[in-house]
């Protein structure tokens, strides 16, 4: 990302359906892209700037705290971008190319400062697919329409909203009225975390509870929200937190369980809801999902794209399922040249969407790699070891979903255990086994992706050299080879003598040409002739390559036990060979 640098200490990031917004540590926004790839050219805004608020509201600075415009919280959704400054205000951007608008309401009043016991205080802002969305104490989650866009010729800088409230959300366990504190909204909860999909707001409660409202024109029709025990199991009411965005929303229940569902799921669960009709049990493909991937793997975050998403893990970690759409690169798998090594099909090659391939066998992961030296494995495996013998119809068979899958988890058990070493037996000292790129967040929506990454610039080195090698340049058989060469070594150019020229009267200027010489001259006097030859042959000998450049493609063996064309040996995993499972079906 240029620029990131001018940002300061990064605190969050977040992403829009076009842009990806980073808030610092002095409560300053930075966007690149644009809120409206609709409407506004995606070029506008190539490199990070910093957003605007109207004059009258000095934007906050790493020399100037200024309450009213410094961020503590923000959301982007599909057109809007949501902030919570520090003395409660909601600001509102329609496009990053004029001033932020502050939001008040027509019968709300969200000052924190008229009231003693905490009502009218903003704890969280949500953006959602097409409108906004606020939790205010003493009111509950409420929602409005977006904002119209951002009028030059206006002479305010608040735009008042028509808000709508999530019945039973306003509920509060610590309100000094025993009566409020007793009201029949108990049942629900109080809201500890809720999420803004397209047309849903879904929410988890403190005793443990899920629910769903419909935003779309339900206000003037119902008042209780549905309870989606489908997620309980057999179990009593277990819901932890959820997370998502438009059409998908992961749940983390008290067991560790995580759950994905969908908004055909809610569409289904809203419509028995105001039919009056008792839970029946949904088709199969609305239920919701148990990925493998995500189960006893310590995943504490989930972040969701258009059609794909990532799960962070409490190890540094970053993993991606679902589908790229357009060879967008979303999944973080590296880009279309390379990415079928990784695991993503094609149906026509290398263009349109690229859907992950996970067998049955596998435990579905595919890591996310910010190591350079890790892509570069990937290309050269690709255009390097495609040359090696058999190597070329090996690099063409993998077309096919079934080839697809196999490559993508011998890469991955590749990555796995990097820092290893290229045998496996390269162990990191015990106190620094924490990976030298950890991920502290990550974000997504659209058709992209960022993340925010601790990089342990020492460790990278040291774990990258392990994986480089010399290699001889040229073989020297004997001293006079190298005077044999130097006696044919092409003349100088012109430009070259006169750089070396300057180069040495720059040299004498400064005094330094005799003193060298005279270094030089006793560095010959301590080595015999053969050694002064040898060090020399030693310069351009060799030179620096990775351990793979000279391997060929890969050649496995299919779960069936057939193997890949070839007649070099079956190439060996890291880590050991997986216990194949013959089935052909593919985990989503």
């Amino acid at each position: 990302m240029v620029n990131v640098g001018q940002v300061g200490i990064v605190a969050d990031v977040q992403c829009g359906g076009w842009s990806t917004i980073l808030l610092n540590s002095t409560g300053q926004l930075w966007a690149v892209g644009v809120l409206n790839g609709m409407v506004e050219l995606r070029g506008d805004y190539p490199t990070l700037h910093q957003l605007s608020f109207p004059s009258a509201y000095p934007a906050a600075s790493s020399s100037r705290y200024e309450p009213s415009t410094a961020v503590k919280q923000f959301s982007v959704g599909r057109y809007r971008l949501l902030a919570l400054s520090d003395d409660n205000k909601i600001w509102s951007w329609s496009s990053f190319k004029h001033p932020a608008q502050m939001i008040k309401f027509f019968t709300l009043d969200n000052d924190a400062t008229r009231s003693q016991n905490g009502e009218g205080l903003v704890t969280k802002v949500v953006a959602g697919w097409s409108k906004a969305s606020a939790y205010i104490q003493g009111s509950g989650i409420v929602y409005w329409s977006a904002q119209p866009d951002y009028d030059p010729h206006s002479h305010t800088d608040a735009f008042i909203v028509q808000h709508f409230t999530v019945p039973g959300t306003a509920f509060r366990r610590s309100h000094p009225n025993r009566v409020l504190r007793e009201s029949p909204d108990i049942d629900i909860g109080e809201v500890v975390e809720y999420v803004y999909l397209d047309r849903y707001i879904v929410f988890v409660t403190h005793n443990r509870k899920l629910f769903a409202w419909s935003t779309d024109g339900a206000e003037q029709s119902y008042n209780t929200p549905v309870e989606l025990s489908q997620f309980y199991g057999k179990s009593d009411p277990c819901i932890k937190s959820v997370q998502g965005s438009f059409i998908k929303f992961g749940v983390f229940t008290t067991d560790g369980a995580v759950l994905i569902g969908t908004k055909d799921f809610l569409d289904m669960a809203w419509a028995e809801h105001c039919d009056n009709r008792t839970s029946s049990t949904p088709p199969a493909e609305l239920l919701p999902t148990a990925p493998p991937a995500l189960q006893s793997s310590s995943v504490i975050s989930l972040a969701f794209g258009d059609y794909h998403f990532h799960a962070l893990h409490s190890n540094g970690t970053l993993t991606s399922y679902g589908t790229e759409s357009q060879a967008c690169g979303s999944l973080g798998l590296g880009d279309h040249s390379i990415s079928h090594l990784r695991g993503v099909y094609y149906a026509r090659r290398n263009t349109g969407d690229g859907r992950l391939q996970i067998p049955s066998w596998s435990d579905g992961r595919r890591t996310i790699w910010f190591e350079e030296e890790k892509q570069q494995w990937l290309f050269d495996t690709c255009q390097k070891g495609a040359t090696n013998e058999a190597s070329p119809r090996r690099l063409r068979s993998v077309e096919d979903p079934a080839t697809v899958s196999l490559m993508g988890e011998y890469f991955e058990c590749g990555g796995r255990n990097w820092s290893k070493g290229p045998a496996g037996d390269q162990h990191e000292p015990e106190d620094d086994e924490i990976d030298a790129y950890f991920a502290l967040k990550v974000a997504a929506a659209g058709h992209s992706s960022a993340a925010l990454v601790l990089v342990n610039q020492e460790k990278a080195a040291r774990v990258r050299m392990k994986y480089v090698k010399e290699q001889p340049l040229l073989s020297v058989k004997d001293p006079g080879d190298l005077e044999r060469d130097a006696g044919h070594s092409s003349p100088q150019t012109l430009a070259e003598s006169a750089r070396q020229y300057l180069v040495d009267f720059g040299r004498w200027a400064l005094g330094l040409t005799e003193r060298d010489e005279r270094q030089r001259t006793e560095e010959r006097q301590e080595m015999s002739p053969e050694e002064v030859k040898r060090a020399r042959a030693e310069e351009i000998r060799y030179k620096s390559v990775y351990v793979w450049e000279q391997q060929p493609f890969p050649r496995l063996r299919y779960p069936d036990g057939t193997v890949m064309p070839g007649e070099v040996d079956v190439t060996e995993w890291k880590g050991g060979e997986p216990k194949f499972d013959t089935a052909p079906e593919f985990v989503d």
